[in-house]
């Protein structure tokens, strides 16, 4: 606790010391604390600065480890030029022939959808085929003839990944 018994000469109470502090030492308008006692004995002289005996504070060295940054290439470009131009979708692996087929024999069953990837819309044409009890498979029918008739750009003549259906 602080002892406020002395007062400076403005007129303020002043602190004393306490139990385990050294005496107030005042010199002008400013006090200060002493060092408490029986600091210096327990743990040795006061630190100076932030080094610890037997360690020398230096810069930081890195081990002598050498790192070099592997050096990447650029993979083999093919020496064919791509098979399409600009505005035109690549040709994929479909046939037409065989997704228009597919759409007139079983269009009612979405056949011709699951075969060009769109899984979703086939299922969807197989639940319209139940439900009407047979009259959605002419969704079916006309989609075969819409693929079969298609021209190279127009949305019949693509999968469902945007590759031109090979004629």
């Amino acid at each position: 606790m602080t002892d406020y018994n002395s007062y400076n000469s403005n007129g303020y109470a002043q602190p004393s010391a306490t139990v385990g502090q050294a005496p107030l030492t005042t010199t002008g308008d400013q006090q200060s604390y002493g060092q408490q006692q029986g600091y210096a004995s327990e743990y040795g002289a006061a630190q100076t600065g932030y080094q610890q005996p037997g360690y020398q504070q230096g810069g930081y060295q890195q081990p002598g480890y050498q790192y070099q940054q592997p050096v990447y290439q650029m993979p083999p470009q093919p020496a064919v030029a791509p098979a399409y131009a600009y505005g035109v979708a690549p040709v994929g692996t479909k046939s037409k022939m065989a997704a228009g087929l597919l759409g007139i024999f079983f269009g009612a069953w979405g056949v011709h959808n699951f075969y060009l990837g769109y899984t979703s819309k086939a299922i969807i044409q197989i639940l319209v085929t139940l439900v009407t009890f047979g009259i959605g498979s002419l969704w079916g029918f006309i989609e075969g003839i819409m693929i079969l008739c298609s021209s190279v750009g127009s949305p019949s003549h693509r999968d469902a990944y945007g590759y031109e259906l090979r004629d």
